[in-house]
């Protein structure tokens, strides 16, 4: 039961990502956000822009607890598996670039925490699945 104060600040964490990266998409979509586009991208290209930072928002503040068993469950566990291969490749980037001098030296825990939070609440998911798992073959069938 250690354990249970962790995972509330990992997925509380994974929460507050999530609501930022959905307010990052709409007010990109929207043109909202100073020096994200030129004045001339149309909306298409701005909605584009914006939809990536939406839909990763959107994996991290889905509940766990309605995803916890069957075919939802592997769908929501594939979604954070691809987050966090994306969010690894682009921190190995940045951390390249930073090997190359042309980065500050924050990045590298910086991109490493952004590639932890989805990474964590991924290993989250996948342990209250292996949980029920247990729960479901430890009751007696009658």
């Amino acid at each position: 039961m250690t354990g249970f104060p962790v995972a509330i600040v990992l997925r509380a964490t994974g929460i507050c990502l999530g609501l930022f990266l959905v307010l990052v998409g709409i007010t990109t979509a929207a043109g909202l956000v100073p020096g994200s586009t030129d004045g001339s991208a149309s909306f298409n290209a701005r909605l584009a822009a914006g939809s990536v930072p939406l839909l990763v928002g959107v994996v991290l503040l889905l509940p766990h607890k309605y995803f916890a068993l069957g075919l939802r469950h592997a769908m929501l566990l594939g979604a954070y598996a691809l987050v966090a291969l994306v969010t690894l490749a682009l921190a190995v980037a940045a951390i390249m670039d930073f090997g190359a001098g042309s980065r500050h030296w924050l990045i590298v825990p910086t991109s490493l925490v952004l590639f932890g939070i989805p990474f964590a609440n991924g290993v989250l998911l996948w342990s209250a699945f292996r949980r029920q798992g247990q729960r479901s073959q430890s009751t007696p069938s009658r």
